[in-house]
C-alpha cells in the first residue's frame, strides 16, 4: 500500500493496493469483490469517497497491472476472528467499482 496523495481540488485522496490474491480470486470466480483488506497501517488513512486503484503483478511478463479502481464507502479494521487477509480493510461498492478487462495469466 502506497501513501495516498491528494488532488487540490477536492478533499478525496487516492491509494494505490497492491492485490496479491488477485488471479487466485478470479481464477475460483469470486470477481468482482467488493471488500479487500491489507496489513498495511496505510490503510487506517482511508475515508468516505477516497479513491482505490488496485493493481497486481503478472508474473509471466513481468509486468504490473492495474485490475480495478474502486471508491471506498467504508475502511476500518477488521474483527479479530476475520483477519485472514489483513487488519485493515476497506469497502466499496458496485455502481463504483470499475474492474479492467485482464486476460487470464497462463499457469
Amino acid at each position: 500500500m502506497q501513501a495516498p496523495t491528494q488532488d487540490a481540488a477536492s478533499d478525496h485522496r487516492a491509494f494505490i493496493y497492491y492485490w496479491r490474491r488477485y488471479w487466485r480470486v478470479n481464477d475460483e470466480r469470486r470477481l468482482p469483490l467488493y471488500n479487500l483488506s491489507q496489513n498495511s497501517r496505510t490503510m487506517t488513512r482511508m475515508h468516505d469517497q477516497d479513491i482505490v486503484w488496485a493493481f497486481t503483478r503478472r508474473k509471466h511478463a513481468g509486468a504490473y497491472v492495474f485490475v480495478a479502481r474502486f471508491v471506498v464507502l467504508r475502511a476500518g479494521e477488521n474483527d479479530e476472528a476475520d483477519r485472514s487477509f489483513g487488519r485493515w480493510f476497506f469497502t466499496s461498492e458496485e455502481p463504483s467499482t470499475r474492474e479492467a478487462q485482464c486476460p487470464r495469466q497462463p499457469p
